[in-house]
């Protein structure tokens, strides 16, 4: 299995490094982020051991997926920049430390050399003038090349290897959509093995279309030529006669049954596929690659596949990366943990647009938002300036949540409840948090730095413990209630408007028989419920309604950093 790549020079990618990878290896992130180059990198690795591809020439299929209607293609369109005077550099490793280093120079728009060499010097190379044992002159558009070295002496060293990059396999809709290509490669070979079994029961239990079987039917009495087709109960179905998603999921499906030992690059899992079925597509599609042990590198925008394949996490090793690429070709790849993946989709964070995402705003719930939303308008600005609000649900859950989110190397702001905690008390149970994921940390009063990932914790608790009004009425467990009771007790207008001081609040919960009265929001419902409008409401009523002189003292611990 590989578990890292290095690539340098290569399309839209001038450097980039990904590693950890695992058997599922899923990339998220926007358009252009260089998510398809990454599979074009690994599928290009293949060219020194097996240099056709589905009965194509293995660059000029790379090329054609991007600009099929092209008349003739260039090389240079695999250069960064197409700046051709730098060689394109790829670094596998795989397994136990196996290594490669892949060197490809630019000869002319037709010919290129590839240049092999083992770093563990466990390969001699040619002689000690040259760093590789093989080198080869290949050409776009022929199979014929010249070689100085054999590629047998590595199959030889790393003979897993060197299985796993030579039947290396890239589908896309592109290869979809050549039905007479694919009949002549794949399903011959489906049918002798008899893995079309396998193919119906997937079509059957993933669409529904009721197959019996795979045949080749003659196209018409007037022509020798064969077309596959799906048998049914009352007729036999071209193949090209499919909806376009059974079709690309009978060519992945085929695909991967097809290999063992090796690799499946898998572009936008997703095209053609309705939500209901892509999830059974999927589980169908991991269970086949665990069985014949073959690694899946998947593309994806769709939000349904990254809900979908995080929810089988806990059963299969897959792995999340978020890719970005910057204006000068420079790659990152982070690295997201699957539970942490299905955790924050769960409370709505769109992991595929986490570049957009200056910092995140954790908070317990939705009254949170309404203070917080109220709070910044009051100073004419808008919570979205300041960062991506999650609402994680509880107060334990602001902690999870908030460790979740580091590997996404953004500055995370929480705010939860303080309740009965003293603030160093509160800090050290998210630093807590940061250990039992083995995140190193180091701490400066209420912020926790984490050096790798790069990110930063700030907790900012909700809550006045030290405010005497409040702790004389009773209040011990402290919330974000606690400032909107202080502003009804200190702003003349929203005394006014309450129509009662605090002990009055108290008194009459006392007879109303409210529970909880050590919590603010006890008394703030009461309140609420005296002016016959929703609790959210009366948190927004208070904190428009009070002079801004009143904000500033009540919450300067929150705005002195929030809104600078």
């Amino acid at each position: 299995m590989l578990r890292r790549i290095h690539v340098r020079n290569f399309k839209g990618i001038k450097e980039g490094d990904i590693s950890d990878l695992g058997s599922v290896n899923v990339f998220i992130g926007r358009n252009n982020s260089g998510k398809s180059s990454i599979l074009d990198a690994l599928c290009f690795s293949r060219c020194a051991f097996d240099y056709r591809i589905l009965g194509e020439l293995l660059p000029q299929f790379l090329l054609r997926r991007r600009a099929a209607e092209r008349s003739v293609y260039v090389l240079k369109n695999f250069w960064h920049g197409y700046n051709t005077r730098n060689n394109i550099i790829f670094e596998l490793e795989y397994g136990n430390n196996e290594r490669i280093h892949i060197e490809t120079s630019y000869i002319s728009d037709i010919d290129f050399n590839i240049f092999l060499s083992d770093p563990s010097k466990k390969i001699p190379n040619l002689d000690p003038s040259r760093d590789y044992f093989l080198s080869q002159t290949r050409h776009l558009n022929t199979e014929s090349y010249s070689s100085h070295g054999s590629i047998d002496q590595f199959v030889k060293a790393y003979p897993r290897f060197g299985h796993y990059l030579s039947e290396l396999t890239l589908v896309d809709d592109y290869l979809a959509r050549k039905l007479e290509s694919l009949e002549t490669n794949i399903f011959h070979r489906i049918l002798e093995t008899r893995l079309d079994k396998r193919i119906v029961q997937g079509l059957n239990d993933i669409y529904g279309v009721g197959a019996e079987g795979i045949v080749y039917i003659p196209v018409s009495p007037a022509t020798k030529a064969f077309r596959l087709a799906i048998t049914m109960p009352e007729q036999a179905l071209h193949i090209d006669e499919l909806g376009d998603g059974t079709k690309y999921m009978t060519n992945i499906l085929s695909l991967c049954l097809l290999l063992e030992n090796s690799a499946l690059l898998i572009e936008e899992i997703e095209s053609h596929q309705h939500f209901e079925a892509l999830r059974k597509f999927l589980l169908s599609l991991i269970k086949i690659a665990k069985e014949k042990n073959v690694q899946l590198f998947i593309t994806t925008h769709s939000l349904e596949v990254i809900q979908a394949l995080s929810q089988f996490s806990k059963e299969y090793d897959i792995g999340f990366f978020h890719v970005e690429r910057s204006v000068d070709g420079k790659l990152a790849a982070r690295q997201l943990k699957a539970v942490d993946t299905q955790l924050l989709s769960d409370l709505g964070v769109d992991l595929r647009n986490l570049d957009a995402y200056k910092r995140f705003v954790v908070v317990e719930g939705d009254e949170d938002e309404t203070f917080l939303k109220n709070l910044f308008q009051k100073y004419n600005r808008s919570l979205e300036e300041i960062g991506y609000l999650v609402k994680a649900g509880s107060r334990d859950l602001v902690k999870q949540v908030s460790g979740a989110l580091v590997s996404t190397e953004k500055e995370i702001i929480a705010m939860p409840d303080r309740d009965r905690d003293e603030r160093e008390v509160l800090i050290s149970s998210f630093a807590s948090v940061l250990r039992s994921r083995s995140v190193n940390y180091t701490q400066e009063d209420n912020v926790l730095r984490i050096q790798k990932p790069n990110s930063m914790v700030t907790v900012l608790p909700f809550g006045m413990p030290d405010d005497d009004t409040l702790s004389k009425v009773g209040i011990t467990q402290h919330e974000m209630e606690d400032y909107c009771l202080k502003l009804v007790e200190i702003d003349e207008n929203l005394r006014s408007w309450a129509g009662a001081t605090l002990d009055q609040l108290v008194s009459g919960a006392k007879k109303a028989g409210f529970e909880n009265l050590n919590k603010s929001n006890t008394l703030l419902r009461l309140l609420s419920a005296k002016k016959g409008i929703l609790y959210k409401d009366a948190i927004g009523h208070i904190i428009q309604n009070a002079s801004k002189e009143s904000v500033d003292k009540v919450t300067s611990d929150i705005t002195k950093f929030l809104i600078k």
